[in-house]
C-alpha cells in the first residue's frame, strides 16, 4: 500500500498537467501594467473612421506601444497576415478546443505558422495597424465556429 500512494499521486499529477495544458481558463491577451481602456467592444457600435455604425466582431483593448501580446491558452499558429482594410497584422490560434482566436492590430508578430504556443508566450507586440485609432491589440473568438463576445470568456 504504501508504494501504491505515491504512484497514484504522481499519476495524479501527470495527469492535472496534461488536462491543464489543453483545459486552463483563458487569460487576457496582455499583461495588466499595459492595459489602458477597453477602445471598442464587441457588437454594433459607431465606427470612429466610418460615417455610422459598425459591427466589430471583437475587442480592441487600447495597450502601451510595444506592449506584449500573450497566448490566451495553449494552441497552434495557423495563420499569419496583413489586412491594410480592418485588422492589420493578424493571426490566428487554434486553440484546440473547438477555439479560434484571431488577435490583430498588432505591430510585430513573434511567431510562424505551425508554431506551438503556451498559455501566457508572447506571440506579438502591440501595434496600431489596420484601420484603428490607437495602439492596441484586437481579439475576436470563434466557440465552435461561432463567433463570441471575448469579454465572456475570461
Amino acid at each position: 500500500m504504501k508504494r501504491v500512494l505515491p504512484i497514484l499521486l504522481l499519476l495524479f499529477l501527470l495527469l492535472q498537467g496534461c488536462q491543464q495544458k489543453i483545459s486552463c481558463p483563458p487569460i487576457k491577451p496582455f499583461h495588466s501594467e499595459d492595459f489602458i481602456t477597453v477602445n471598442r467592444s464587441f457588437g454594433i457600435k459607431r465606427s470612429p473612421i466610418f460615417c455610422g455604425r459598425k459591427f466589430n466582431n471583437g475587442i480592441i483593448y487600447e495597450i502601451e506601444k510595444n506592449a506584449p501580446a500573450i497566448a490566451i491558452q495553449y494552441g497552434k499558429v495557423i495563420e499569419l497576415g496583413h489586412r491594410k482594410s480592418g485588422t492589420g497584422n493578424f493571426l490566428i490560434i487554434d486553440h484546440r478546443n473547438q477555439r479560434l482566436a484571431k488577435y490583430y492590430h498588432l505591430g510585430k508578430i513573434l511567431v510562424e505558422v505551425e508554431q506551438l504556443v503556451q498559455q501566457g508566450d508572447i506571440i506579438a507586440v502591440s501595434g496600431n495597424t489596420g484601420l484603428t485609432t490607437v495602439n492596441s491589440i484586437g481579439l475576436s473568438i470563434l466557440d465552435n465556429q461561432t463567433l463570441v463576445n471575448p469579454v465572456s470568456i475570461f
